[in-house]
């Protein structure tokens, strides 16, 4: 960024390449289809470019772009007219399932990822931003406090509540406990 910063704007393009992935995805996180969440990395590009005079440097290229990424994921969405409902599980790209795998595998992956997509979008919106820095576009907590303005534990936190939440998303619910409560109201009734 120093290099574009200093006149040579032909480097921009090498932040293009490093970054275009991550945003994809969490453009795809927080609920745009793949086109649009492809027009929304180019957007978010062309914004930074033409905004390079208003890039502070005591803060991260990243941070600056996520911020960016935001703000033109919401102005779409409401281009839209729709409210973020549900992931396209399809097109959901997790750096962490990356490589060659066996069929067993692929299926379990696409099962993982149909479910975070569904689960997601149940969490408030700082928490699952945060979650969606952190595994999406494989930011520090550091860039996640930057990014959402707020301190490091907040950052650190709202990470850790998002994976609670979605942790009990997942959770069989107790079908036991469940059948007793039956069996409880059925006697009440019968009494």
């Amino acid at each position: 960024m120093r290099e574009v910063l200093s006149g040579e704007s032909e480097r921009f393009g090498e932040l293009v390449r490093r970054y275009e992935g991550a945003l994809r995805r969490l453009a795809i996180s927080r609920g745009l289809t793949t086109d649009s969440a492809d027009e929304v990395v180019q957007e978010t590009f062309l914004a930074a470019f033409r905004y390079l005079a208003g890039y502070d440097e005591r803060y991260g290229f990243r941070t600056w772009l996520w911020t960016i990424l935001f703000n033109q994921c919401r102005r779409r969405q409401t281009l839209e007219s729709r409210q973020p409902s549900r992931l396209p599980a399809e097109a959901i790209e997790w750096a962490s399932f990356a490589g060659t795998e066996d069929p067993v595998s692929a299926a379990e992956r696409s099962e993982l990822q149909g479910a975070i997509a569904r689960a997601l979008p149940t969490l408030p919106e700082a928490i699952a931003d945060a979650v969606r820095l952190r595994y999406f576009g494989e930011a520090t907590y550091p860039e996640i406090a930057q990014t959402q303005g707020c301190c490091l534990a907040t950052a650190k936190n709202r990470v850790r509540a998002g994976l609670d939440l979605l942790g009990n998303f997942f959770r069989p619910r107790d079908t036991k406990d469940t059948d007793e409560r039956r069996d409880e109201r059925g006697r009440n009734a019968d009494e």
